[in-house]
């Protein structure tokens, strides 16, 4: 059985590296952006994946205490975990966490969420709700909260 002090290392060590992977998973988000043509195609994601040999960039994104897991479709955040299925829901939360603490246009939005296809602003809005719906629902209130919405543009506001 370990002491106090070692497993408050060992906390330590895991808090650091979800940290470090942080970093990475939004440099390279960033990175996977600035190779993304103003036309909205693929090519630059394209570019990315043959750089990075077709696997997932980020399998399970570490944002502070926000785990995506992209494979389960799932979302942890301060222990608790939501499932939220292969859904628009999904890829709302995962679009938003590429990039916490910066506002997301709803043009990318529309590209990255919706492949481009979406209509209205008016159906954007109606996720965002749905996904602080469910969070609340299943003990994130927290997290639901941080989800901010300017003009027409969204931000998660997570503290480093």
């Amino acid at each position: 059985m370990r002491n106090n002090a070692e497993i408050e290392q060992i906390r330590s060590m895991v808090r650091s590296i979800a940290e470090s992977c942080a970093v990475v998973v939004q440099r390279v988000a960033h990175l996977a952006e600035q190779l993304e043509p103003r036309d909205g195609s693929a090519r630059g994601r394209d570019s990315l994946d043959n750089i990075l040999g077709n696997r997932a960039v980020d399998a399970e994104a570490l944002f502070g205490q926000l785990i995506i897991d992209t494979a389960a479709k799932t979302i942890t955040f301060r222990g608790s975990t939501c499932s939220l299925g292969n859904t628009l829901v999904f890829r709302m939360i995962e679009r938003l966490a590429r990039r916490p603490n910066q506002f997301v246009s709803f043009d990318r939005l529309i590209r990255d969420v919706w492949d481009g296809q979406l209509k209205s602003d008016e159906a954007i809005r109606s996720v965002v709700k749905e996904l602080r719906d469910r969070l609340r629902k299943n003990g994130m209130r927290r997290l639901a909260s941080a989800i901010r919405g300017q003009k027409r543009a969204y931000i998660l506001m997570l503290k480093a």
